[in-house]
């Protein structure tokens, strides 16, 4: 049905969908820019329904049932939507996602500290750590990023201060053992420390 209208901008689905849309629904739509979907079951919405159309930038699924905001990370081109509604306050969705994991993963990369959300991220994730004082989060660099570069985001300069991360450039040939280590943060548990030997990467200066 949407084949044909290659500059659609705007769609809106009120009880249409019974489930999750398929992927390629808006493969054909790479102008749109507002999404609306109503009154869906969209536990089981897959990030690559997103990504042919890169100009979104209103997405409302705020009548649909939703069970996280992990759809909405791993793709790129949906960082630029400036209204989220999904039934509650996005602040509140990350929050309610940090506090209610046994541990947090920061994803650090150029785009990532471009995005509207990251500071707000960090600081949460921040928040618990102290409030808890465990080992509940994990920083891992995807890119060598420069310290001038890190300089805004106040929080994490600190955290890199006093805590080690994992770095998949310094990594290089040994990949096996950085997710070995990944996977040794994930269950490692009790007080947090200043630095741990589990992860790569000297603390940043």
């Amino acid at each position: 049905m949407l084949q044909s209208m290659k500059h659609l901008e705007e769609f809106t689905a009120e009880n249409v969908y019974i489930s999750a849309l398929d992927p390629e629904t808006f493969q054909f739509n790479p102008q749109l820019k507002s999404l609306t979907i109503g009154h869906t079951d969209l536990s089981d919405l897959l990030p690559e329904l997103f990504e042919p159309i890169p100009n979104l930038q209103v997405l409302d699924l705020s009548e649909s049932q939703i069970k996280s905001l992990d759809f909405f990370y791993p793709v790129e081109n949906i960082t630029g939507v400036s209204e989220l509604s999904t039934g509650k306050p996005i602040i509140e969705n990350i929050t309610d996602a940090i506090y209610g994991s046994r541990k947090t993963i920061c994803v650090i990369t150029r785009r990532y500290l471009q995005s509207e959300w990251c500071s707000r991220e960090i600081q949460m994730a921040s928040f618990r750590l102290l409030d808890e004082q465990k080992d509940v989060l994990i920083l891992i660099f995807l890119e060598d990023i420069p310290a001038h570069q890190l300089s805004p985001y106040y929080r994490m300069r600190k955290l890199l201060k006093k805590r080690s991360y994992l770095s998949w450039p310094q990594a290089g040939q040994h990949t096996g053992v950085f997710w070995q280590n990944v996977r040794r943060a994930l269950e490692a548990g009790g007080a947090a420390t200043e630095t741990t030997h589990l992860l790569t990467g000297p603390a940043a200066r």
